[in-house]
């Protein structure tokens, strides 16, 4: 999943720093929403550092069973799909392997 939309009001804020807009945290709690509906669970949640993509994280968290496992990493930062499908490979599919 993508982090809810960011701020670009201020420049000189350096991008991995960027803040979610109003609008942002309202389409995190939508798609909170969707994921309590759905009955979505997570096991495992690998998500980049930047401030935007943990405050969407921390939105979600608010209504959904946290993950057994939660890692942050700026290693996710501004990487392409299969960066992150290659980070993905490394962990185990059983979260009970962690």
């Amino acid at each position: 999943m993508r982090h809810a939309k960011s701020s670009w009001d201020d420049l000189s804020i350096n991008d991995f720093d960027r803040p979610l807009t109003k609008r942002g945290k309202k389409n995190a709690k939508m798609i909170c929403e969707f994921f309590v509906k759905k009955k979505f669970e997570f096991d495992y949640a690998l998500i980049s550092s930047s401030k935007r993509t943990k405050k969407t994280f921390q939105i979600l968290s608010k209504k959904i069973n946290k993950p057994k496992k939660v890692n942050f990493s700026k290693d996710l930062y501004l990487v392409d799909e299969n960066a992150i499908v290659k980070k993905l490979k490394k962990y185990p599919v059983n979260i009970n392997q962690f």
